[in-house]
């Protein structure tokens, strides 16, 4: 059980007493030593997973000024998808974290008794200490001594008991290579709970008893600041870069009942093939995140269906949860999905089509339009839309947005049954705004906003 070491990519110019990894206990105590005894004012964190995010938080806490730079087009890209996630740039924005995304710092450069960083885009900027969260690799030398058969990646390979190509010998931990739990394929997750989970059934095994390690699905949660990103499974990415066929659903609940005080609303993306069975999950919120990916985890180890999460009977009252549980209602509206009692629209069709080959309608209150709305939406609240019918074509599509998706649904199921071609945008403008704002403050021409919680919008309540 050798486990993992940082990934250190090979950066010109970066070295020195100032470029730390964050591994151990031991790392801890460097850094906190670091901050000490050198009183650094600015940071540089070189990736957004989840020690990178970790460390940005514990960093601009700290009192520094914190820049934060990530290859991919998100943070957390092996667990969440960009919708998703483009609240969190928000929420690390408003706490003063510099966001660079899809970008690389490409060298670092003396200047003026400093240490400059040099990105891939151009961009520079001084910084007295940088921590590297660039990823893990499996700690496999040991392994590799002892001629045992290694992953492509450099995992050592096991069986379902665990045992290594020597059947004499057992591993567990960051250091293998398991099996999805979801898909059967070989992957690499280094998480602790399954390790801790390998660690208890190679004991079995080592003292006599049949094991069957059954894969790992990869559940995993993580604080940023006040909001809470967790996930479960597969992402939309990873199916689509897999060629899968799957549906996928936002819906926006909130952590508890509405009228209690303190509720805040959480985003749940649900990944599902069309017969039901669940794929994966992303939850991101300020409440409640924890119980709803394990509600949700639970229902998946167990092989079930969206309709199994809507049948979970889970323990209500106002301060704790809902009559129906945010999960309950996600798995509810994916089965609407399934069962075309409704279309849903992601929102890249909406805000990324070149041309619109539909007709967008906005069914908000006006008030609701006036504080933020899609460019180029027709208004036509949801009390009027039975009698503005005629102001609506048949020979189009129609897309209905509202907040989160209810007044949508509503609007749906009224264009449809008098005959008019309609869908829903999933999520709606809850999942919209964060988007819109990640894009404005990425190219600087505005900043982001991330409220806890929004007033009652109409018929909704949410």
């Amino acid at each position: 059980s050798p486990g993992a070491v940082p990934f250190l990519p090979k950066i010109p110019g970066l070295s020195g007493d100032n470029v730390f990894t964050l591994r151990n206990v031991y790392d801890t105590d460097r850094i906190k030593n670091y901050l000490t005894d050198h009183q650094p004012q600015s940071a540089l964190v070189v990736g957004a997973g989840f020690i990178g995010l970790e460390i940005a938080e514990n960093l601009a806490e700290a009192g520094l000024t914190v820049s934060l730079v990530e290859m991919a087009a998100n943070v957390l890209p092996k667990n969440l998808d960009y919708e998703m996630a483009a609240p969190i740039h928000c929420h690390l924005r408003e706490k003063g974290v510099r966001l660079y995304l899809k970008t690389a710092l490409s060298s670092v450069e003396q200047k003026d008794n400093r240490h400059w960083a040099i990105l891939s885009n151009g961009e520079q900027f001084p910084y007295d200490l940088v921590i590297v969260a660039a990823g893990t690799a499996p700690e496999t030398q040991l392994a590799k001594e002892a001629g045992l058969a290694l992953a492509t990646n450099g995992a050592i390979r096991v069986n379902a008991a665990l045992q290594t190509s020597d059947p004499d010998i057992y591993a567990v931990g960051d250091a293998i290579e398991v099996e999805s739990g979801v898909t059967g394929e070989k992957t690499y997750i280094p998480l602790a709970g399954p390790a801790n989970r390998q660690g208890r059934l190679v004991a079995d095994a080592m003292a006599g008893r049949e094991v069957k390690y059954e894969g790992a699905l990869g559940t995993s949660i993580v604080k940023i600041f006040d909001l809470t990103a967790a996930s479960v499974g597969l992402t939309e990415d990873y199916l689509k870069q897999s060629g899968r066929t799957y549906l996928s659903s936002i819906t926006h609940p909130v952590s508890h009942a509405g009228y209690y005080p303190g509720s805040t609303q959480l985003n749940i993306k649900l990944l599902f093939t069309p017969e039901g069975r669940i794929l994966g999950a992303q939850v991101v919120g300020y409440d409640s995140v924890d119980k709803c990916v394990d509600v949700i985890a639970t229902v998946l180890k167990m092989g079930g269906t969206v309709d199994d999460l809507a049948a979970l009977e889970l323990a209500y009252a106002p301060p704790f949860s809902s009559a129906k549980s945010p999960a309950n209602i996600a798995g509810y509206v994916a089965g609407n999905i399934i069962r075309q009692d409704m279309k849903a629209v992601s929102w890249d069709r909406v805000l990324d089509a070149k041309t619109r080959d539909f007709v967008l309608l906005d069914v908000r209150e006006k008030r609701e339009v006036e504080a933020g709305h899609i460019e180029g939406a027709l208004h036509i609240s949801l009390n009027e839309l039975r009698n503005r019918l005629d102001e609506l074509p048949k020979d189009k599509e129609i897309v209905v947005y509202c907040q989160v998706g209810l007044r949508a649904y509503i609007g749906t199921r009224i264009l449809k049954l008098n005959g008019f071609q309609t869908s829903n945008l999933s999520g709606g403008w809850r999942t919209i705004k964060p988007i819109l704002d990640d894009r404005k403050a990425s190219t600087g021409a505005a900043g982001c906003s991330t409220p806890q919680a929004e007033p009652p919008c109409g018929p909704c309540g949410a």
